[in-house]
């Protein structure tokens, strides 16, 4: 007997090293911790405030507000090339060759999230691909501190279980530790959440943004 093996609806992520030099992603941590001291509300975006604890925001035009500054502009330079090789490779077999495409950021803010703080589970609308940039954190001892969680966009994946599911994670999750400089593209319509996170010394810095992909 031969069997054909299909393994369907798989979601994409992919992470780099971004290569942001270490003296423009200084000076893109200066930039955020500055403007974070003059926020009057800790969630400027006014975006699902119960949902975060114990964290910054900004409003969501971060890139677009602060693009004559050279470290963020470089950052986001980066991050849209970073994402279009990602688009490219996740649209592998259906795009033209050369693909005929232009990325946009289209939303974009800081978190800056201090000792206890997290971000419940969510996923992000009007966008197709989202990212996550670790511009600083501290090292930490527990592998799970404050790491980002996606979780199975299967909702019915678990509706019942036996010895032939063992394929299936047992929890659903799948977390990644973002060291800094590097990035994590994924698909807007995957939920994902920030554990929370513990230190004693210096804060985790991460930007996240939506994206939007238009034909030219």
């Amino acid at each position: 007997m031969l069997l054909e093996t299909y393994y369907s609806w798989a979601t994409p992520l992919f992470s780099t090293q971004l290569g942001l030099p270490n003296e423009q992603r200084e000076a893109l941590k200066k930039t955020i911790l500055d403007l974070s001291k003059r926020q009057v509300d800790p969630i400027d975006s006014q975006v699902a405030i119960p949902a975060k604890h114990r964290l910054l925001e900004s409003p969501l035009d971060f890139f677009r507000a602060h693009k004559q500054n050279p470290a963020v502009n470089a950052c986001h330079n980066l991050l849209v090339d970073g994402l279009t090789m990602a688009i490219h490779e996740a649209n592998a077999g259906y795009f033209d060759d050369p693909p005929a495409i232009q990325t946009l950021i289209t939303e974009s803010w800081y978190h800056v999230t201090s000792n206890g703080g997290y971000h419940d589970s969510h996923s992000h609308p009007n966008c197709s691909w989202c990212g996550i940039y670790c511009v600083e954190t501290p090292e930490k001892a527990d592998a799970n501190n404050g790491v980002n969680r996606f979780y199975d966009p299967r909702p019915l994946a678990d509706h019942y279980q036996d010895a032939a599911t063992q394929y299936l994670s047992h929890e659903g999750v799948w977390d990644f530790d973002l060291p800094i400089d590097s990035a994590v593209f994924f698909p807007s319509y995957l939920k994902h959440a920030a554990l929370p996170f513990f230190t004693q010394t210096k804060e985790r810095i991460v930007i996240a943004f939506n994206s939007q992909t238009h034909a030219i």
